[in-house]
């Protein structure tokens, strides 16, 4: 069960802007898909962030995101339009990432249009020749009352850059759930909640710690 260590306040809160946090997400076209997992806090064994308590909450006006749940992590990037986080693993070049960040896109408010430009994203993104798709999986999700879709994938990097700046062929797992943000006024903004691993296996306990994750980034409720 997550427990709320402390409180904070998240920068989180603009709407309609395709540029995300300090960490220089990379984006493709009008949407954002889990190439940032590569470009950004899953990749650098050289974590030298602020560290961040398990599950600190971090309240913004639009989202409100608890850290993951366990230690060792760092904050990574925060702005009015996304957070990161990472740590290092026990392991050599082993390395876990988890984002939230706003985008905008030019789509309607439904499952279908989010789900097609998904794949469209990721199927163009990952066509690079150091990449092998061994699995991936889009599909619409019902567990909020709004738009998702879940995306789910392991690929193989074939020149990884390693902590001792070699390259290697590492695994990275991705398990992601973007939506349409509810509220009306920002109509046309969606956010997604990626969370990853990257090292020379498949982490076992990969699918739970990231349903934590997803589950602790939340909309605030409505205040009268």
């Amino acid at each position: 069960m997550r427990q709320d260590r402390g409180k904070t306040r998240a920068d989180i809160g603009a709407p309609r802007t395709r540029v995300l946090a300090d960490c220089i997400f990379k984006y493709i076209q009008v949407f954002i898909f889990p190439i940032v997992l590569t470009s950004c806090v899953a990749t650098s064994t050289q974590l030298h962030f602020e560290p961040v308590p398990a599950g600190v909450l971090f309240e913004g006006l639009f989202i409100n995101i608890h850290a993951p749940n366990s230690n060792g992590w760092h904050l990574t990037g925060s702005s009015s339009r996304g957070m990161g986080f990472g740590r290092k693993g026990n392991s050599t070049n082993q390395t876990f990432g988890a984002q939230v960040f706003l985008f905008s896109w030019g789509g309607d408010r439904n499952t279908e249009e989010l789900l097609l430009l998904a794949r469209e994203a990721f199927e163009e993104d990952w066509q690079l020749e150091r990449y092998e798709n061994i699995e991936k999986e889009f599909y619409p999700s019902e567990e909020r009352d709004y738009p998702c879709v879940r995306i789910k994938s392991v690929t193989k990097d074939k020149f990884s850059l390693t902590s001792d700046n070699e390259r290697e062929a590492l695994i990275l797992q991705a398990s992601a759930l973007y939506c349409v943000h509810p509220d009306p006024s920002l109509e046309g903004t969606g956010f997604a909640i990626i969370y990853s691993h990257r090292g020379s296996s498949l982490h076992p306990n990969f699918g739970d710690e990231a349903q934590d994750f997803i589950d602790g980034v939340q909309v605030p409720e409505k205040r009268p």
